[in-house]
Formats: C-alpha cells, sequence, structure tokens
C-alpha cells in the first residue's frame, strides 16, 4: 500500500457516496476533495468538507497510518495547523495538532475491500513489459488514445525543451552550438554518442564559423580533432586533411582526440564515425547557422533536404582512411536518420525556442512537424504495435515512448490515465456494493 493509492483512491470519488464517519464516529461528508499539491506542505488544499453538523475549508492531510503524522513531526509545522481532516489507512493513536486541536482522523481501511487492494498490489509487482500487461488489450476499445497521446507528447517536448534550454544556458546562449552537439549526438548513434560529444566540446563552434566556406578546411578541422590526422602515411586525400589540420591546430592552439575513443563494432559501415564526421562537415558547410535556418523553415521538406547530406567524393569509395571498399556507394544521411534528426533535433530545439522566446506560434509548428513525420521504427515502438497501439505519426510515437519510459518503468500507474481508468473499473463493483 501507498499514499499513491489513497490519494487516488480520494481523487475518484467513489468513497464519497458511502456512510464515512470519524474514527469517533462523526459522519464525514466530502463535498469538494480540494486539488492536489504538489510542493511542500498537506497532501490536498482547498477541500470542502462537512463535518457532523459543521462545514469546513482546509487542507487534507493523508497517512498510512495516523502516527505518521508525528513520525514526520506536523505538530511542530505551522504549515499543519490548518488541516480539517486526517485520512489514513490504519488507525492507531488520536494526534493533536500544533494548535493543540484533536485533528479528525477517517481511516479508509474499514470501507476498501481487501481484493481491490490486492489487485492494485499485482498491478504494481507486474513483472510483464508495461504493468497492464494482461489488461491492455480487453480495454483498447473503451480508451480514447489519441487525445491521451497527445498529451503525452507535449510533455516529452516540455521535458526536452528544458534540458535543451539548461544545454543553452551552459553554452552562454549559444544556440547554434548546442544544435550543433546534437545533430553530432544522433548522428553518431549510441555507441559513439559519448565520442562525438567530445569531439564537439575539443572544436570551438567559431572555427566552424569562420571556416563554414571552405569544405575542406572544415572536414581537416572535424578529422583533426577527432584524431584521425595521426599517422604520418596515408593517400593523397588523407595527407591534404593532416597538412590542413597541422595548419589550423598551430593557428589556433587545437589539441586532438584519440582515435580509439571511436567505436566500429558493432556498427553498420554507412554509420561508422568517419562516415558521420564526414556528412558533419558538409552539413556545417551548407548550413552552420542552424538556429536561424530552424526559425525560418516552414516544412519538414526544407529540413529533411537539409540533413540528407552526402558524405563526399573519397568515401564513396571508402569507409575508413586509406582503405578502399569492395565497391562504390553514395554515403549520404538516409531517409530514416534525417527523420530521426528531425524528431530528435529540429522539433525539440524549435519547440524549447518557442518556450523561450514566448512565440506559441514556434511551439506549435514543432508539433506539426512531429505530426507530419511517419512513426518511428524502434523497439519500444514495435512492442507497442504488438499490443494494439499503432502510432499514426512521428508525435504519437514520441508519445508511447515517454509512456513506457516515464510511468510504464517507473510503475507511476496511479498518474497515467489509462492505468487510472483500469484501477477505477476495478474499484467500481465494491464501491456500488458498498454503497448499498
Amino acid at each position: 500500500m501507498s499514499e499513491e493509492f489513497m490519494y487516488f483512491i480520494w481523487q475518484s470519488g467513489g468513497l464519497f457516496d458511502l456512510d464515512l464517519r470519524t474514527t469517533g464516529g462523526v459522519e464525514v461528508s466530502v463535498l469538494k476533495p480540494g486539488y492536489r499539491n504538489r510542493g511542500a506542505g498537506p497532501d490536498f488544499l482547498d477541500a470542502r468538507i462537512k463535518i457532523g453538523d459543521v462545514t469546513w475549508y482546509g487542507p487534507v492531510e493523508f497517512h498510512l497510518k495516523t502516527s505518521d503524522w508525528d513520525a514526520h513531526d506536523h505538530t511542530s509545522d505551522s504549515a499543519y495547523n490548518n488541516v480539517i481532516l486526517h485520512v489514513v489507512m490504519e488507525h492507531d493513536r488520536e494526534i493533536k495538532t500544533g494548535k493543540g486541536v484533536q485533528l479528525p482522523t477517517l481511516s479508509l481501511q474499514k470501507y476498501l475491500d481487501r481484493t481491490q487492494i490486492e489487485k492494485y498490489r499485482e498491478l504494481r509487482k507486474n513483472k510483464g513489459w508495461i504493468p497492464c500487461d494482461g489488461l491492455l488489450q480487453s480495454r483498447m476499445g473503451d480508451f480514447f488514445w489519441p487525445q491521451y497521446l497527445s498529451r503525452l507528447a507535449i510533455e516529452r517536448q516540455q521535458q526536452k525543451a528544458g534540458r535543451i534550454l539548461k544545454m543553452v544556458e551552459s553554452e552562454n546562449g549559444h544556440w547554434d552550438k548546442v544544435i550543433f552537439a546534437l545533430l553530432g549526438k544522433y548522428l553518431a548513434g549510441k555507441i559513439n554518442a559519448i565520442s562525438m560529444a567530445e569531439l564537439v566540446n575539443r572544436t570551438p563552434y567559431k572555427l566552424i564559423l569562420k571556416y563554414r566556406s571552405d569544405a575542406k578546411k572544415l572536414q581537416a578541422l572535424l578529422f583533426g580533432q577527432a584524431g584521425f590526422l595521426q599517422k604520418e602515411e596515408g593517400d593523397k586525400y588523407y595527407l591534404e586533411l593532416k597538412k590542413e589540420y597541422r595548419h589550423l591546430a598551430d593557428m589556433h592552439d587545437l589539441a586532438p582526440m584519440v582515435s580509439a575513443e571511436w567505436c566500429y563494432m558493432p556498427v553498420r559501415p554507412p554509420a561508422f564515425p568517419t562516415i558521420r564526421i564526414a556528412q558533419m562537415g558538409h552539413l556545417m558547410h551548407r548550413e552552420a547557422r542552424l538556429l536561424n535556418y530552424l526559425l525560418n523553415a516552414q516544412s519538414t521538406t526544407e529540413l529533411l533536404d537539409l540533413f540528407k547530406v552526402d558524405a563526399g567524393p573519397y568515401w564513396r569509395s571508402h569507409y575508413v582512411f586509406g582503405k578502399k571498399a569492395s565497391r562504390d556507394s553514395i554515403k549520404r544521411v538516409g531517409k530514416s536518420t534525417a527523420e530521426s534528426l528531425m524528431v530528435n533535433v529540429a522539433a525539440p530545439v524549435l519547440f524549447a525556442y518557442g518556450q523561450h522566446s514566448g512565440k506559441i506560434e514556434l511551439t506549435e509548428r514543432a508539433i506539426d512537424w512531429l505530426e507530419a513525420l511517419p512513426p518511428e521504427r524502434n523497439r519500444i515502438v514495435k512492442r507497442w504495435v504488438e499490443r494494439g497501439v499503432k502510432p499514426g505519426n512521428a508525435l504519437e510515437s514520441q508519445a508511447l515512448l515517454e509512456l513506457k519510459s516515464n510511468y510504464c518503468n517507473k510503475n507511476r500507474c496511479l498518474e497515467c490515465a489509462l492505468g487510472s481508468k483500469l484501477l477505477s473499473e476495478m474499484m467500481t463493483p465494491y464501491m456500488a456494493y458498498s454503497a448499498r
């Protein structure tokens, strides 16, 4: 049992039709349950409750046991002096407030059926992929998914925006550098994300801007900083970049990474770090004023075209320096990767900038972009589809990722609209029986 479950019972309203009485036998009528307080102080505020012949207005506090009031030292905290009702599962002692007033106590224990409590515990302990795995499919037709997914998607974008704004603050308001870092992270993939972050940190963005019109200098700068230009021998293109980087390093006092920090396995050759770095260089060559480009882009097509860059002529016959591939191929950022950059970089950054600037039209445009993109294809989305929940676009697939990672994985069933619905249905039969 948890206080969260008690909050759920209270908010569901199923108790309020019963013949509720305090532990002293005084009749209790809940006229208004109040609203949940997420900050310090009593659990619910602004409640209106009739106890006996008197109607009280004020906060309500919840505990598993009455004695928890003293265990939490509420008597010495003036924020609890005006509590009008103490709701507990088990009443084990009488309590007085800091003003010396005996606190009316409502024990829920006798109003709840043991079966319903066990069902809640089972839901919490379920070891399935999601806690309600065994119940979900039977309720699919009764649940309004589009509205709930929309809410979850906005919640996810707000969380991403918060992280982006912290990054911008740490970079002294340099939005372009933050976008550069995010593009690198999602281009590199999970295996090389840390190494790409190190490359971004070691490469002054002012140099990206300074040399953005010279593709070869940009390639030399990035590959040199990544540690790939340390060998003395190599083919013509390698030696050209090495010479260029040596000049840049001397001029700007640059310190390279160690190439061993990059991983090639288990990465597919088209996503090798060398290919991704080359693509990053050409992307910066095409557009280094990234924030301005995002703000002016009116459609996903514009951005997808920007992201679908080619690694360059040399890489058509290579995956690594100095070793020719068995056959030539254009190393262009693929459709799915470009869409991933839209979902994980472009839309969240635009949403964050909209919040930062107070321009709601930008946050709305970011949501429009996500709605215009196809749903993501990944392991988590696939598992939802297997359960009959099929996202229609990237906004909905983002919502399903949020639901799984931030609710299901954390057993936040009582804060989930679907979990609340299922639990309400568990409680309804007993509540209806008890009211008779």
